[in-house]
């Protein structure tokens, strides 16, 4: 990990460090704005509280299923960032009225 992340968290490796990006528990933007960022945690706050059924998220060369507490790392590496997202009739808010 880079010298500017270590005083925030010492993760072991970039699965650890998505996890801790999902939970909130690690926070940094490029912007150093307190209100960016905030993404992913608030994606998951969703999963938490029933408006998406499932989450996978990748990223470099991590993948985190955090509905299955799973974060593990990939053999090959992804430049980016995957969001993966499902939405079923047991979501709050659905079905949609027509």
């Amino acid at each position: 990990m880079g010298k500017e992340i270590s005083p925030w968290c010492n993760p072991q490796n970039h699965a650890e460090l998505l996890k801790n990006i999902f939970e909130g528990t690690f926070h940094k933007t490029v912007t150093g704005k307190e209100y960016r960022g905030k993404g992913i945690p608030g994606i998951y706050n969703r999963l938490k509280t029933g408006y998406i059924s499932n989450l996978v998220l990748i990223s470099n060369d991590s993948m985190g299923k955090p509905n299955e507490d799973k974060y593990e790392i990939l053999d090959n590496k992804l430049n980016g960032t995957f969001v993966y997202i499902e939405i079923d009739a047991q979501c709050k808010n659905l079905p949609l009225a027509v």
